[in-house]
C-alpha cells in the first residue's frame, strides 16, 4: 500500500557552517575542496582527526559536530575526484545521502548540503537541478529517514542563490501544494508517494564519469567557457556569459584552477575536447592557458577564431545543430 507525504524543500543563502540543523552531508572527493575542507578544518579544531574524514569512494561516517559547526551531527560520504563528479554523480550522491541517514540517523527532522558542482566549474542550474531529482529518487523509493521533514540547499553566492531561487521558483510554480503548507519565500513542497512497506536499503552505487566519455552527463549540448575567475569577472560570467548560454538552451561549464590537483592545462584540454562549443575570454592571464591548450589540439581555423577537433555529429537536447568538432570563439 502507497501513501502521500511531503518534505519542505528550502533554498538557503548562508554559510553551511552556520546552519541550525540536526545534519550536514558533505562529500569527500579523495581530497578536500571548499566547503568540505571549512567544515572538516571546524572538526579538527574540536578534536576530530581530518584522517577520519579521508574515505574511499562508497564509504561514510557520521560525526557528532562538538559544537564546531551550528549543525548537531555531520555526514562525510566518500566519492570520486572532482573530474569524475559530474551530474549523475550529483545525483546518485544525494540521492545516498537519505539511505545512509535513513540506516545511521532515521531520527533526523532536517537536512542541509551545499551545492555541489558548480565551484569546479559545472552548470550550476542542471546541478540543482540533478540534486532535487536526487532527493526524490530517494523519498519515492521509501530510502530516506522516517522523521524527515525538510531538505535545504545552502548557498553562499549571492549571484547565485539569485538564478537558483529563480529556477526553482518556476520548476515549482506548477507543482501541488497541500492545503496544510505554510509558504514562504524559497520554500517549496516536494510532494511524493511511496511504499508503506518501508524496502530494505538498497545501497546506490556512486559511478564516475570520464570527461572525454562523458561531456555533460546529460543529453544536451555543452557550452566550456575558458576565462579569468577574478571577482571583477563575476558580473560578466553571470550575466553576460551564463544567463545567454542558459537562456539559448545548453548547459554552461567553466573551470577554476584552484580545486584540481596535476596539470590544470591538461585538464582545461580534456574539458575543451568534450564540450561542443567553447567560449574564450582572453581577457588577462587566461589568454595563454587557452593558447597552450590550442597548441595542444590542433591548427586554429583559417580565420583565426576557432579550432575544430576530431569530426563526428550528434543529436542532443536543446537547439538543433551538428557537431563537427569543437569549435572555440574567441572573445
Amino acid at each position: 500500500m502507497s501513501r502521500g507525504s511531503t518534505i519542505a524543500f528550502s533554498l538557503i543563502n548562508n554559510d553551511i557552517r552556520s546552519v541550525e540543523t540536526d545534519v550536514i552531508a558533505m562529500k569527500y572527493a579523495q581530497s578536500f575542496f571548499g566547503a568540505d575542507a571549512a567544515i572538516a578544518m571546524a572538526l579538527e579544531s574540536a578534536g576530530v582527526p581530518t584522517d577520519q574524514l579521508r574515505l574511499k569512494v562508497g564509504e561514510h561516517i557520521m560525526i557528532e559536530s562538538q559544537r564546531a559547526v551550528s549543525a548537531s551531527k555531520v555526514l562525510f560520504v566518500g566519492v570520486p575526484q572532482l573530474y569524475e563528479f559530474r551530474y549523475q554523480q550529483i545525483r546518485e550522491f544525494s540521492a545516498r545521502v537519505l539511505e545512509i541517514l535513513a540506516v545511521v540517523a532515521p531520527q533526523t527532522r532536517r537536512l542541509a548540503m551545499t551545492l555541489h558542482g558548480p565551484n569546479y566549474g559545472l552548470d550550476a542550474i542542471e546541478c540543482a537541478s540533478r540534486q532535487l531529482d536526487g532527493y526524490r529518487d530517494a523519498l519515492t523509493q521509501g530510502t530516506y529517514p522516517s522523521s524527515l521533514r525538510s531538505i535545504a540547499i545552502i548557498e553562499r553566492d549571492s549571484s547565485r542563490m539569485e538564478l537558483l531561487s529563480a529556477y526553482f521558483q518556476v520548476q515549482f510554480s506548477n507543482a501541488p501544494t497541500p492545503p496544510d503548507f505554510i509558504k514562504q519565500k524559497n520554500v517549496w513542497p516536494i510532494v511524493f508517494s511511496f511504499n508503506e512497506e518501508r524496502p530494505v536499503l538498497k545501497a546506490t552505487q556512486i559511478t564516475s564519469a570520464d570527461i572525454p566519455q562523458e561531456s555533460s552527463g546529460a543529453e544536451k549540448a555543452t557550452i566550456f567557457v575558458a576565462m579569468p575567475f577574478a571577482k571583477e569577472m563575476r558580473d560578466i560570467w553571470t550575466f553576460g556569459i551564463y544567463q545567454t548560454v542558459r537562456n539559448a538552451g545548453f548547459l554552461c561549464e567553466r573551470m577554476d584552477e584552484e580545486v584540481f590537483i596535476g596539470d590544470v592545462v591538461e585538464r582545461m584540454k580534456k574539458r575543451i575536447e568534450a564540450a561542443d562549443f567553447v567560449i574564450a575570454d582572453l581577457t588577462g592571464g587566461e589568454s595563454k592557458r587557452v593558447s597552450r591548450s590550442r597548441v595542444r589540439m590542433g591548427p586554429r581555423s583559417a580565420d583565426g577564431s576557432s579550432i575544430q577537433t576530431g569530426e563526428r555529429q550528434e543529436k542532443r537536447k536543446g537547439p538543433a545543430f551538428r557537431r563537427s568538432g569543437t569549435t572555440v570563439h574567441i572573445v
